[in-house]
C-alpha cells in the first residue's frame, strides 16, 4: 500500500527468490507518476524470472482497502496474503489498514505486516494489543525517527 516508486519493492526481491514456488508482488499506489515508475523499477530487476509477478495497482480517490482487497480477491484471484506493507506513517492509519486486513480475513495465521511510523509506533501498538489478533516487535530506524514495526498475525484456528 502506497508503494511509491517501488524501494521497498525492490528490498523484498532478493528475499523473495530464495524461495521456491512463484510469487506475486501487488504494489498499490495513488500517484500514476510513482506507479509507473515502481512498475518499471521491477520489470527491470526481475528481467526474464517467471517466480515473481508484479501487479501494479493505481488506486482511485474514493476507492477503499476494503474494496481493494475485494477487487484482488474476485478479479486477481489473491484471496490470501503473506505479507503486507501497511501505506502512511501515521498509527491511527496504520492500526484501521490492519483491522481492516483481518476484517477482511486476507492474511494467512503466521502472515506479517509491516508499517513504517514516524512518531507514532505506541499508538499503532496499542491499538493492535486491543484487537489481540497480532504479536508485534519494534525496531528503531537510526537517525530517520522511524520505527518498523513487525507483526505476526496470530489468528485462532477454526475447526471445520
Amino acid at each position: 500500500l502506497s508503494s511509491g516508486w517501488g524501494q521497498v519493492e525492490l528490498r523484498f526481491l532478493p528475499h523473495l527468490l530464495r524461495f521456491d514456488g512463484d510469487h506475486e508482488v501487488v504494489s498499490v499506489e495513488e500517484d500514476p507518476h510513482l506507479s509507473d515508475v515502481g512498475a518499471q523499477l521491477l520489470r527491470h530487476a526481475l528481467g526474464k524470472r517467471q517466480l515473481v509477478r508484479h501487479l501494479p495497482l493505481l488506486l482511485g480517490e474514493e476507492t477503499t482497502l476494503l474494496e481493494l482487497l475485494e477487487t484482488l480477491r474476485e478479479v486477481y484471484e489473491l484471496p490470501v496474503f503473506d505479507l503486507v506493507l501497511l501505506g502512511g506513517s501515521d498509527g491511527a492509519s496504520c492500526a484501521a489498514q490492519a483491522q481492516d486486513l483481518v476484517a477482511a480475513r486476507v492474511l494467512r495465521s503466521d502472515g506479517l505486516v509491516l508499517a513504517i511510523l514516524q512518531d507514532d509506533a505506541q499508538r499503532y501498538l496499542q491499538e493492535l494489543a486491543e484487537r489481540g489478533d497480532f504479536m508485534s516487535q519494534v525496531q528503531e530506524i537510526s537517525g530517520k525517527n522511524l520505527a518498523a514495526v513487525i507483526s505476526t498475525v496470530q489468528l485462532e484456528q477454526t475447526e471445520l
